[in-house]
């Protein structure tokens, strides 16, 4: 077990390696060919090879634990990253859409052969990138590791556009298979953009009705229940229950064992409980 985590920041670092290759070699048939194909790959390669290197900062400060000034840790850290990620990602979404509709009115059109080569080239380096990327649940490579899984989908598309504008239809071909990897793209990405935004905004992906619900019909005065997410794999929840004044500390203990098991089935790993005396003659 040691032996695979002393190997891990080298297999990180291959992976990372492995997407800045893959830019370069999308970058290249760009500027050789000016393939729009090539460019809309080529611009979300250039998130993924920053993404992936920042990763090994965030993953750095997010394991620092936490001190008199942050009780929970640094994992906030992430947060801002994906932030960051997402308005990078937007950019050179819309970048890669101006660039091609001004190759378009230009009529520059240009053969996709250099990045059919290129797709056929990147598929078993996102496999290589795929196996050696950590896979651990509370690692932000993880997240990666799925968007490798997308992204394989991605060149799989640009190589039969590339190929069918190559021996089919025709290089025209190239601009409409450049929007639609800009929209698969966006669209893949969708629950990405969602968590994050929950994440912002101190939500989570979890319904509190329905979490509320299910704890009230085992605990009836149980209420102000409140879920949100800390960061992609910390959600806190916090919950106020009324109890009567001769409630004791064993019946309380169970109480609160019973709402953490619970809670945990919606991914909730830190709860805390406020008990509060209710009134005899309500109950």
């Amino acid at each position: 077990m040691s032996s695979n985590q002393g190997n891990t920041p080298y297999r990180d670092l291959l992976t990372a390696s492995i997407y800045w290759i893959i830019l370069g070699i999308f970058l290249y048939s760009y500027f050789q060919t000016r393939n729009p194909l090539s460019l809309s790959v080529a611009t979300d390669r250039v998130v993924d090879a920053l993404s992936i290197s920042f990763i090994f900062l965030v993953n750095r400060i997010a394991r620092k634990p936490g001190d008199e000034y942050h009780s929970y840790g640094f994992h906030r850290v992430e947060v801002i990253l994906n932030a960051t990620v997402i308005l990078l990602f937007v950019a050179m979404a819309i970048y890669s859409a101006l660039m091609t509709t001004q190759l378009l009115l230009t009529n520059a059109i240009r053969s996709p052969a250099s990045t059919v080569v290129s797709s056929i080239v990147t598929v078993p380096l996102l496999l290589l990138a795929a196996f050696t990327m950590q896979r651990d649940k509370k690692s932000n490579f993880r997240v990666m590791f799925i968007h490798t899984l997308q992204d394989l989908e991605i060149i799989l598309v640009t190589l039969v556009f590339s190929l069918a504008s190559e021996y089919f239809i025709g290089p025209s071909l190239s601009y409409i298979g450049s929007y639609a990897v800009i929209l698969i793209i966006l669209y893949g990405n969708r629950n990405m953009f969602r968590r994050n935004f929950n994440m912002l905004m101190e939500g989570s992906q979890v319904s509190v009705r329905e979490v509320e619900d299910r704890i009230k019909k085992e605990f009836p005065n149980a209420h102000h229940l409140h879920i949100w997410d800390i960061c992609q794999h910390q959600r806190v929840a916090t919950l106020h229950l009324s109890v009567l004044p001769c409630t004791k500390i064993g019946e309380l203990d169970k109480t609160n064992a019973a709402i953490k098991s619970l809670l945990s089935k919606y991914g909730v790993n830190h709860v805390t409980i406020q008990f509060e005396s209710a009134d005899p003659t309500k109950s």
